[in-house]
């Protein structure tokens, strides 16, 4: 059965062919501390750079906690923010433990293999993941598509593909280089790989909105 699409009347959309417009809206409308996380990474290389490992994990830690603090989602960003501190938690610990930077910033590559365990999940269940962050970060969306609409069924089968493919490319870069070189590389690539993939998902979620809008 088909999810019950709400009320929609008052939308409005941007005009995806002007550039401007559609980054306003996507200014105006998305929440953006999604984004904090990847904060303390930056910390990390800076402190290891200019200190020892364990100073580098302790201050990269600390940078994570507050992150997490500020970050008051709810519903799966939030699930989703909570599971990703737990394994930051866990590999700051185990880091510091062994005084090795390695098993510290290796959490990206624990945090690739839960993604894709849990979108997984999400599909087998039939409420895509992306389809239920979409609908959080972009209220308007959530007017107007329902969760089980193919684009977001696609697009988390996208995700599960990179993230099953960023997931293997990390394990091979962090056995030949050191920590600091590793996110360096890390670090870099993942902004523009999340950034390629946010920027393409949200133009071909609000087209879809769009369509479905216009048919009501």
């Amino acid at each position: 059965m088909k999810e019950p699409v709400p009320e929609v009347s008052g939308i409005k959309f941007p005009n995806l062919r002007n550039p401007n417009e559609t980054l306003r809206w996507f200014w105006e409308e998305a929440d953006f501390k999604i984004l904090l996380p990847a904060i303390p990474m930056a910390i990390f290389v800076i402190l290891n750079w200019q200190t020892s490992e364990w100073i580098a994990i302790l201050g990269s830690f600390i940078a994570t906690s507050i992150a997490f603090y500020l970050n008051k989602q709810n519903g799966v960003i939030r699930m989703l923010t909570v599971m990703g501190f737990a394994i930051v938690t866990i590999s700051a610990v185990v880091g510091m433990l062994m005084n090795n930077a390695k098993a510290y910033v290796s959490e990206s590559i624990t945090t690739d293999l839960m993604h894709v365990i849990i979108f997984t999940t999400s599909i087998v269940m039939r409420k895509p993941l992306v389809g239920l962050i979409a609908r959080e970060a972009l209220p308007l969306v959530r007017n107007s598509l329902p969760v089980m609409h193919r684009i977001f069924v696609s697009l988390t089968f996208t995700f599960i593909a990179i993230n099953l493919l960023t997931a293997i490319i990390r394990i091979l870069l962090l056995q030949t280089v050191s920590a600091t070189t590793y996110v360096l590389i890390n670090t870099p690539s993942s902004f523009i790989i999340s950034g390629l993939y946010l920027a393409t998902s949200g133009f071909l979620i609000v087209r879809s909105a769009k369509k479905e809008h216009a048919l009501i």
